[in-house]
Formats: C-alpha cells, structure tokens, sequence
C-alpha cells in the first residue's frame, strides 16, 4: 500500500481511501501515530462518501516502516535537504524523491519507463479480492465495501462493536469470513480458553467463542458464507450459512402480498440468541438443508462441524457421518476440487481428512474413492495419507500356525 487517505478524530483516526497496487489488502492500525478505529463510509465503494469536509481529509504516506502524515515527512526531508544544501552536499529545486514521492507536502504521481505519469490506484471496488481489518477497528461505516464484487474473503476484527447499513451491498463473492476473538483471558491462575487445531478444550462454551458482532455480519449476507472464528491466529471453528432468499407470493382473493424465504439461510442465521451461536438448534438443521440444497453446501455444512465438533451432540455427529458416507463422488469433489483455491486448500484438505479419519467416517469403499480423486489430481501427499487410513481399516489377515510334529 503506498498511502491512505484519513481523518483525524482526536485520539484515533478514521480511514477514507487507501491507495496501491494490491488486490489483497491489510489495512494499516496505525496512522499518522494515532489507532484507526473507523473505517469510513464508502471507505472501500467505487465512489468516496461526500459526508466529511474535503478540509478534515489528511494523508499519510508509508515511510520507515509506518505511515507518517505526508506533511510530516514533507516536513522532515525539506529540513534536511536545506541542511545538506548548506553544507554544499546537496542540490535544491525539485522536491520530488526517487520512489516519485512529492516532497511539497501532497503525494506525488509515478513515472513508468516510458515517462507516462501515473498515480497510485484506489483500493476499492471490483478490485480488491481480499481485505484484513486489523485490530483496534470499532466501528465499520455504512457501504463500507459498497460495489466489491470480486472480495472472497474478509476478517473482521474482535474489536469492531458497530456495523454501518449497506455494507455487503453488491459484494456478491463473498465466501469466508474470518471473525477474530480477544485473546484468551487469564482467570483463577489458569486459561479461559486454549485451542489447539480441531480439538477446543472442555470448558469452550458458546458465549466464550461466539464474536460479538457476529450475528449481526451474517444477518447483512444472504449469500452462502462460511464463517471462520480464530483467536490468536488459531481456527477455533467454523460453520457454513447457507444462501436464502426472499420471495414475493401473491394471495390473490386477499389481494395480499406474503412474503416467504427460500434457502434455509434464514433459519441458520435465527440459531443466535442474545448474539450467542446455539450450536444444538445449528444442527438441528441440517436436515431441511439436504432438502432444500445441493450437495456441495450440504457437504461444506458436515466437514466444518466434524472438522471443528464444539457442542456437537452424538445424535447430530451421527446425522453427519451417514450423510458423508453416502456422498462419496460428491465428498471427493470438495476435498479434492480442481483447483485449489478457496475454501479446500492443500492444508484445509488435510484438516479435514484428519477429522474425517478420527471420526471414522471413512469406509473402505469411501477411501478408495478418495485415493482414486487424489491421485487424479496429482495429490501424493493426500495419496500417502489415505493409504495409510485404508492400511488401518482393512480387516486383519489371520496367522497361520503350524506344528512341526504334524509334517
């Protein structure tokens, strides 16, 4: 990133535009010496919001290693090429760097070979394919990512406490979203909470791994999304919300309108009370999801929760398990898709084959249809792997003995 766009708001800062080359952003926590703590309305949209006076709008541009009001550096470097001019050891007359900076206090444009003057892009719109809020973030304004139709994957910080309207307006690519809980708090001389891979501690409970605004995100999503809940760089689990829609249906003797959902989207995203994901009444579910979608998501919907069991009952693990194991060709696909990216990575997969082995949702026939997916694809390593399950689950071969007087 070369430089953003800000408003200084006393003790923090609130983001305006960013500006570079990247299509996958990070956006800085520190600016100009001072936390953002809001991402401005229409801070990521095609169009920048007309709300704040063009007077407020500062800049601060990337300089060792943080970004540093413009003007600051303008400052700083002007002081010291009028010092090196006196000593004679330095020239005056243009104030533009080498790396195109405008030393006069505004960024400058760029020079490609050609001499063609260029300025640095706005990250915004159709190109920005990922975008990581950092931590610190309050609050995210309205149609922040208003227009980003090509944005996967988000993080949401386990700071941010309000949502603008309109956010995910016209996003429609949006696939993970990566929600981050505070670190794990330190109580009666032991740890609240501590994760590790797929298997959450005893004590995990729902109110203590559940974001707080993430109840609220989901409900702006209608699309299909897979939620994923880390702390401190850990995937603590994961859960897909199907797609819904809603339909107008007409009663025509009432002359009324009713208004009904398709997808069991809806349904997935009521399984919160007072913000707090209830794991049981999720998996109560999943039945109608068989009915109402295709394999794919119903799939995604079993692997996540067998991946990552909290307050996974037996009842609903059972459900899972024959789902899977009745869905061969359609499993091998998801775990082993043509390319990999998104949600089945090379690491994702193996997570999952892992979780798919501990539960013993792997059956002869079912690891032979996988080996046959993986070894298509040139998966040697998932190959190995799946060899070593289909060892472990063949019957064991018995011993013949033999008398030495009998011959």
């Amino acid at each position: 990133m070369d430089f953003v766009k800000y408003i200084d708001n006393g003790d923090s800062v609130i983001l305006y535009r960013c500006y570079g080359s990247e299509t996958e952003v990070s956006v800085p926590g520190i600016v100009a010496g001072k936390p953002v703590k809001m991402i401005a309305d229409h801070c990521f949209a095609e169009e920048p919001s007309v709300k704040y006076s063009p007077a407020r709008i500062r800049t601060a541009v990337w300089s060792e290693g943080i970004f540093m009001d413009a003007a600051e550096v303008s400052g700083a470097k002007s002081g010291m090429q009028a010092g090196q001019a006196s000593d004679g050891t330095g020239t005056t007359g243009d104030t533009r760097s080498n790396s195109g900076q405008d030393n006069s206090g505004t960024v400058g444009d760029q020079s490609d070979s050609n001499g063609t003057i260029t300025a640095p892009a706005e990250l915004c719109g159709s190109k920005i394919t990922a975008l990581w809020l950092p931590e610190g973030v309050e609050e995210i304004g309205n149609y922040a990512f208003y227009g980003c139709y090509s944005l996967r994957y988000l993080s949401v910080p386990s700071t941010a406490v309000r949502l603008g309207y309109g956010v995910f307006n016209a996003a429609p690519a949006l696939r993970q979203i990566f929600f981050e809980l505070p670190e794990a708090s330190t109580e009666e001389g032991r740890t609240e909470q501590t994760f590790s891979g797929a298997k959450p501690v005893e004590d995990s409970r729902a109110d203590k791994v559940t974001p707080p605004l993430m109840d609220e995100v989901l409900s702006c999503v209608t699309y299909e999304v897979e939620a994923v809940v880390r702390q401190q760089g850990r995937v603590v689990w994961k859960a897909v919300f199907p797609e819904y829609y809603e339909a107008g249906e007409e009663n025509t003797p009432a002359r009324i309108i009713e208004i009904k959902f398709v997808g069991t989207g809806y349904q997935y995203r009521q399984c919160f009370l007072s913000r707090v994901l209830q794991f049981d009444r999720y998996d109560d579910l999943f039945y109608l999801a068989t009915a109402q979608h295709g394999e794919e998501t119903d799939i995604h919907l079993a692997l996540d929760r067998l991946e990552y069991p909290l307050g996974l009952s037996p009842e609903a693990e059972k459900n899972y398990v024959e789902y899977l194991q009745g869905h061969p060709a359609e499993l091998a696909a998801c775990l082993f898709p043509d390319e990999q990216i998104g949600k089945f990575a090379e690491d994702e997969s193996a997570v999952a084959l892992e979780a798919l082995a501990e539960k013993k949702v792997l059956t002869l026939e079912l690891t032979d249809t996988l080996i046959s997916r993986a070894s298509q694809l040139r998966r040697a390593d998932a190959v190995s792997r799946l060899m070593e399950i289909r060892h472990s689950l063949e019957p064991a071969k018995k011993k013949h003995k033999f008398d030495l007087d009998d011959l």
